[in-house]
């Protein structure tokens, strides 16, 4: 069950933003990758090879061998991923592309080929699906043929290694799980500020998340949409976010004494909105129990921060379980994230029990 994940690939003319602005007009549809900052403080490079970029009219991808997919480029290189942060991009490829034919993106990658490394230069276990050729799909959100042909637009595939590599097992290794989501930029926004501490001194290394969600809905329908990072100047910006309201969560990284925190009703629109938060002191005040999937979760933030203790988890029996399945009514090949969420007696969240899946229809 797999969600629509965060690295960035665009089609179009002059993005939004990143490191390959431009003006004027242009031969022909630029294909550029960028990726959301990697939230583990050990790690210095994520290498991954990029063999080729394909496209789909129809967004149906359940049946793989009857899709008509068009490559638009092969770069077949290896790229740091950790070196595209905060909307920067790099140019893949350049081609002509009628936007009506854009439906779906299928993304070659050769974990043979990639690798991760810590800060200590030594090689981290990852622990890909396959070893070769991996296909990751995704359909498009915000279609290219929305928008006439003199507005400014890229298509982005937006690849979140943060939530992409995650420490499942505990023992240092890394399970890829991919994360990818395409989208239009045309319109597309982004929100960015500095993250400080209770005194206002900025705060690094804080994991900053993106969802979608309100106040008037449960936090267990809050989806994930991207993720972001502090950098030593507690700065932060998640880019390419389609315009709407949202929930902006900050949560610090390896820090015990710092608690995280939900911004509720963030208007995020086409251009960049500025938004500072500051930590309260720990647990914090985050609904922990959210959807999506991936990333960190600060240790000891309950339901509403009432639950969790300062660093505790809840213990006893599950009472309740209750799924979430996202998006409730998916497209026909669109990819659906489930999440079992469950609780003690209390209604505590219980974190640390293990929930096996399966699948009735192959």
């Amino acid at each position: 069950l797999l969600p629509h994940p965060f690295a960035s690939f665009f089609l179009g003319t002059p993005p939004a933003c990143g490191a390959h602005s431009g003006s004027g007009p242009r031969g022909g549809t630029r294909i550029l990758l960028t990726d959301s900052p990697f939230p583990y403080d050990r790690i210095a490079r994520v290498d991954v090879h990029v063999v080729r970029v394909q496209i789909a009219a129809s967004a149906d991808t359940s049946n793989p061998s009857g899709q008509q997919w068009t490559t638009i480029a092969e770069p077949n290189r290896t790229i740091n991923l950790l070196e595209l942060q905060s909307g920067n991009t790099t140019l893949l490829g350049e081609t002509t592309v009628d936007a009506a034919t854009v439906g779906a993106v299928r993304v070659v990658i050769n974990t043979a080929l990639a690798s991760v490394t810590d800060n200590a230069g030594q090689a981290v276990t990852v622990r890909w699906p396959v070893s070769g050729e991996l296909a990751m799909h995704a359909y498009v959100q915000a279609s290219l043929a929305l928008f006439s042909p003199d507005v400014a637009q890229d298509l982005v595939i937006d690849f979140d290694v943060g939530r992409s590599f995650e420490e499942v097992l505990g023992d240092g290794s890394l399970t890829f799980i991919p994360w990818i989501r395409a989208l239009n930029s045309a319109g597309a926004g982004s929100v960015a500020g500095v993250v400080r501490d209770g005194s206002g001194q900025p705060v690094p290394n804080v994991a900053v998340t993106v969802l979608n969600g309100s106040a008037a809905t449960s936090p267990m329908t809050w989806w994930k949409i991207a993720t972001g990072r502090t950098d030593a100047e507690g700065k932060y910006k998640v880019a390419f976010i389609l315009p709407g309201n949202y929930v902006v969560r900050a949560e610090p990284l390896g820090e015990t004494s710092l608690g995280c925190v939900d911004q509720i009703g963030v208007a995020i629109g086409g251009e960049e909105t500025t938004l500072d938060l500051s930590l309260p002191a720990a647990p914090g005040t985050c609904a922990r129990a959210t959807s999506g999937g991936g990333g960190p979760d600060s240790a000891g933030t309950g339901n509403g921060g009432g639950n969790g203790g300062n660093g505790g988890q809840a213990t006893g029996p599950v009472a309740a379980i209750s799924i979430t399945v996202w998006p409730q009514s998916p497209a026909v090949g669109d990819s659906t994230a489930a999440f079992a969420n469950l609780t003690n007696a209390e209604g505590a969240a219980l974190y640390d029990r293990a929930v096996a899946w399966s699948v009735s229809d192959a």
